[in-house]
């Protein structure tokens, strides 16, 4: 799978950088996204949005909001047909998969973050950025859905046995993560993790989520759960059933960072229908949009 590469001028190599992936279905929420980071950062950001078919006056649109900005957008168009045969749906297409391209797309660095489109950042991005990963592939949040938090539970790895993961291995979301990108290339783990969904489609359900639990199931190191407050947490009534003990959920409450609406039975902060507790802050960053 050959990609042309992303040069950034080398003023700018040393930001924090982020990247993102979204089609058009997704492109407003996306933005709304960016524009908490412009909000909340105390220096400068380079944003590297994954084009998965914004139509033209969407880009626009993008440019517009972040002209003159902290906020320095690139709009990087991928070509789906360098896919090999992979499983999607309506709730996961194509575009959730570009973020397994990063490490050849994004050549110079060498390390980046990669934010879901149905995420709100509230802190400041940079101290994300600058968390050590040592040698690990990538740092992420465990699953704080309790069907999910292991790879042996419901949601988790269906072949676990099979792997050789130890039962008890925290599954972690894929929406956050802060990736160490000259691992991926020094230890081609991208076509790994492909290599996987070819063996394994059939047990495949949280599609480029399970490759990266199934392959990096060792090799990952586990951030702060306030940057990656995820809906099952405000789902739980009180600590009990929740995925922490007690300090550590009053802590997370007190504490978020990053809120990620991901559409458990709350919808997401968008929709009319949305119940969840922290979507005006969806709303308060989306009413900066032009």
């Amino acid at each position: 799978m050959k990609l042309n590469q992303i040069n950034v001028e080398d003023d700018k190599k040393n930001r924090p950088t982020i990247v993102c992936a979204t089609d058009e279905k997704y492109a407003i929420p996306t933005m709304t996204m960016i524009k908490s980071i412009e909000y909340n950062s105390k220096e400068s950001v380079n944003v590297i949005v994954l084009d998965g078919g914004i139509n033209s006056n969407t880009k626009k649109r993008f440019l517009k909001n972040f002209a003159d900005t902290s906020i320095d957008i690139i709009m990087y168009t991928i070509d789906n047909s360098i896919f090999p045969n992979l499983k999607t749906s309506e709730r996961m297409p194509i575009v959730t998969y570009y973020r397994l391209l990063i490490p050849e797309i994004l050549y110079q660095f060498e390390k980046v973050i990669y934010l879901d489109s149905d995420i709100i950042v509230l802190g400041d991005i940079n101290k994300l950025f600058e968390m050590e990963l040592g040698n690990k592939a990538l740092g992420a949040v465990h699953e704080m859905n309790k069907k999910a938090m292991y790879v042996s539970l419901m949601w988790g790895i269906k072949p676990c046995r099979e792997l050789g993961i130890p039962l008890k291995s925290h599954y972690f979301n894929a929406g956050v993560l802060l990736l160490n990108l000259k691992k991926w290339r020094d230890e081609n783990i991208s076509k790994r993790i492909f290599d996987y969904f070819q063996k394994y489609e059939k047990y495949v359900y949280f599609h480029d989520q399970d490759g990266l639990n199934a392959v990096l199931w060792n090799d990952w190191a586990e951030l702060p759960p306030v940057w990656n407050v995820m809906t099952a947490f405000y789902e739980a009534k009180d600590w009990t059933e929740s995925t922490f003990d007690q300090n550590e959920y009053r802590y997370v409450r007190e504490n978020v960072e990053l809120i990620h609406y991901i559409n458990c039975t709350m919808w997401k902060p968008w929709m009319d229908k949305s119940t969840h507790p922290r979507k005006e802050e969806y709303n308060k960053y989306n009413g900066y949009l032009v």
